[in-house]
């Protein structure tokens, strides 16, 4: 199911395939303690997710709040802050095949970034040694090239559409890593 709806926009129940809106959000979620029952998620599935969030425990001084609290989240004020349509303009922009052109020096450090994050190639970036201590402890990569397009992506939006920034710097890479 996750694959046919990040790929083909659709799922398919008892043989009924509905489309999905032109705006969706999948999210999967792994519990590594609770893990009975349940399949690894592949590497094709998990290279379609644009970001990966490792949820650990709050501090304790946190967690003591969370236990007394009796804050009703039903009555929060949130504030809508853009609407489809701009979510599908943004989109359209970005997804603008002369957008950015492979030439940019953002680009080739992006490409870096990801290329270095494979154990196979590794070595064209760290010393001998280093690279040796990186592929015994990396097993799997999933930094493959559909990565570096969601990364450059992000960039785009974290730069321009959050920050208001005129161009992507390399900061803007680091602060999304």
């Amino acid at each position: 199911a996750f694959m046919e709806a990040m790929q083909e926009r659709q799922v398919s129940i008892e043989g009924v395939t509905y489309k999905l809106e032109d705006i969706f959000t999948v999210i999967g979620t792994r519990n590594p303690i609770e893990t009975s029952g349940t399949s690894p998620i592949a590497e094709a599935i998990l290279d379609r997710f644009m970001i990966n969030a490792v949820l650990d425990y709050p501090p304790l001084d946190e967690e003591r709040k969370i236990i007394v609290s009796n804050e009703d989240l039903s009555k929060a004020n949130i504030q809508r802050v853009c609407g489809p349509e701009d979510i599908l303009a943004v989109r359209e922009y970005l997804l603008n095949p002369n957008l950015i052109k492979d030439d940019n020096p953002i680009v080739d450090y992006i490409t870096r970034l990801i290329q270095a994050s494979r154990p196979s190639q590794v070595s064209n970036y760290l010393t001998a040694n280093e690279a040796e201590y990186y592929k015994s402890k990396v097993r799997l990569s999933l930094a493959s090239p559909r990565a570096g397009k969601a990364y450059m992506r992000a960039a785009w939006v974290y730069a321009f559409g959050i920050l208001g920034e005129k161009m992507i710097l390399p900061e803007h890479i680091q602060a999304l890593a």
